[in-house]
């Protein structure tokens, strides 16, 4: 619907006063890349008529190097064209004015000259030292509406944020936020009657005239979401140490306790495997309807949606159990805002698998959709390069505009991270995993930390692969060029078509159903694997786990008598 431009009367917020401060540097230590930034916010949401009033109290560690003069904030809103976010006052505790104005913005194929807000501090704040001030500001816009409210706010790369965003000092720029873990608590105000989905758990909730107002808290998360409609009804559950909530519409309720119970079985499978959920809280949603096609987002923190659709029988447990392992890497774990997040997505990817082999569940029913995403780029010509700044890959034109996610972030993501679980095997790559998860929680992760844990687990230097398949652009492409019975033994030859070299495994399987498997030389084009065998041979497959990203699998395989 269209939105009013009338003003609305801001109602005075109860968040505690705080001076600005500056605390000294610490003169032996550098600063810490993981203090947590507070927002503290009061919002005020009129869905009938689209506004959105807010006020926020924001304590802004400095992480970089340098004393500070005026901290920058990102207004993701005026990036697009139908919203807006207008800044009404910056002040400080006692309420004087502080000096403010508008800065651009660019960002991939995004700009705008008040894309960004610059608040000038009365002192600079010095490295490892704080400074809080307040913002009213004002929201127009599609994301608050008399049918949906959606003020999303991931840790991904859309900017998509709905509220002044702080933003990091970078030598001679700003980046955006991409060290920044922060606490939220942030009091909604809102019509009865609208379920609620959200990043923060609830501490209280009130109904009066009407109105309710909703207190919510996370801490140390990339993002603040909230979700919201009068469509939906709410439904709670306690599943171990997490507080569960979801939020579906009439048509979805049947399928309340199914999804409770997935989500439920899939985190106590992480925390048994890898580490306790990253949250106390997680909300889910299901959106959409049934005649369309169910998949799944994880695009916030602490929060998942489920897409309701076809085949939804079949596939609710794994686009479950995908999301919840998403929220390992995204939700505490971060990446730089200049990377393509091909890791947090790679490796909650893995996870997933584990789970639905564990489960018993068609744990190829992702793994075919991650490789044709891949191919798909393969086909086109796209760069495929993991290491590319992701500014790039986001501004390539159609279909890419999106497909870069899908190919690179989701598709190669999976190869990669499956190949290198094939090297490590099941076991050291599960360990590695959980490393991971423990000593990035609250920081970033970056390829160097993905790669130097792997070496230390496989006890050598994966520096072809990173050149091969992270730095580089090559092709798997493997092929059974002979299969010879040598004596009582057997010679499979297999030639490495592609531009890429890999260790891949071979499998023969005996006439008696007997197993054999052995890896080529990834430094040969073309090797020769002698299989001692105690029969004839019934079949020789490439890929026995199917999960190399072979561009063509028509000579992966070699049966007797064909």
């Amino acid at each position: 619907m269209k939105r009013s431009t009338k003003t609305m009367t801001f109602l005075a917020c109860c968040l505690c006063a705080l001076e600005i401060t500056a605390a000294p540097a610490q003169t032996n230590s550098a600063p810490s890349a993981t203090t947590a930034d507070l927002y503290q916010m009061d919002l005020n949401l009129d869905p009938a008529f689209g506004r959105m009033e807010g006020r926020m109290l924001l304590r802004y560690g400095n992480n970089s190097k340098n004393p500070l003069p005026a901290v920058r904030l990102r207004l993701d809103p005026n990036l697009d064209t139908k919203q807006s976010l207008e800044i009404l006052a910056v002040q400080d505790s006692a309420g004087r004015p502080l000096r403010w104005k508008h800065q651009p913005l660019k960002f991939a194929k995004w700009s705008s000259e008040k894309g960004a807000l610059e608040v000038v501090l009365p002192e600079p704040v010095l490295p490892a030292g704080q400074a809080t001030f307040a913002i009213r500001f004002r929201g127009e816009g599609s994301y608050v509406s008399s049918n949906m409210i959606v003020l999303q706010d991931d840790p991904y790369h859309s900017l998509d944020g709905w509220y002044p965003k702080a933003m990091t000092p970078r030598g001679d720029g700003w980046s955006i936020d991409d060290d920044r873990p922060s606490d939220y608590e942030v009091t909604v105000k809102l019509p009865a009657g609208i379920a609620v989905a959200s990043t923060g758990r609830r501490v209280s909730e009130v109904k009066r005239d009407g109105q309710v107002e909703l207190r919510l808290k996370a801490e140390r998360v990339w993002g603040f979401t909230i979700y919201g409609s009068s469509r939906w009804q709410r439904h709670e559950r306690r599943a171990g140490g997490v507080d569960l909530g979801i939020c579906v519409p009439a048509e979805a309720e049947s399928w309340v306790e199914r999804l409770l119970d997935a989500t439920a079985d899939s985190i106590a499978f992480y925390e048994k495997e890898y580490a306790p959920f990253p949250a106390r809280h997680l909300d889910i949603i299901g959106q959409g309807s049934f005649s369309e096609r169910a998949h799944g987002s994880s695009a916030a923190c602490n929060l998942i949606t489920i897409f309701l659709g076809g085949q939804f029988e079949k596939q609710y447990r794994f686009l479950v159990a995908h999301e919840v392992a998403h929220q390992y890497f995204g939700t505490q774990v971060g990446f730089h805002r200049a990377d393509i997040h091909w890791i947090p997505v790679g490796l909650g990817m893995t996870m997933d698998e584990h789970y639905a082999q564990a489960r018993g569940l068609d744990a190829t029913f992702g793994r075919k959709i991650m490789r044709e995403f891949y191919f798909m780029a393969e086909r086109m010509g796209f760069d495929t390069t993991l290491s590319q700044p992701v500014e790039p890959a986001m501004q390539a034109p159609p279909p890419w505009s999106f497909g870069w996610n899908m190919s690179l972030a989701h598709g190669k993501a999976y190869a990669v991270c499956a190949m290198l679980r094939d090297l490590l095997g099941a076991e050291k790559f599960q360990a590695v995993l959980r490393e991971l998860i423990t000593q990035r929680a609250g920081g970033l992760i970056r390829q160097a930390d993905l790669i130097a844990a792997c070496e230390t687990a496989l006890g050598e230097r994966l520096d072809w692969f990173v050149a091969d398949w992270i730095d580089g652009r090559a092709t798997f492409d493997n092929a059974i060029t002979s299969v010879a019975k040598v004596g009582g033994d057997w010679d499979v030859t297999v030639a490495q078509v592609g531009t890429g070299r890999f260790p891949a495994q071979v499998e023969v399987t005996t006439v008696s159903g007997e197993k054999l498997r052995q890896r080529v030389d990834r430094a040969k084009p073309s090797d020769t694997l002698h299989f001692k065998t105690p029969g004839p041979l019934r079949s020789v497959r490439l890929d026995p786990e199917h999960i190399y990203p072979d561009l063509n699998e028509t000579n992966n395989v070699w049966r007797a008598g064909q």
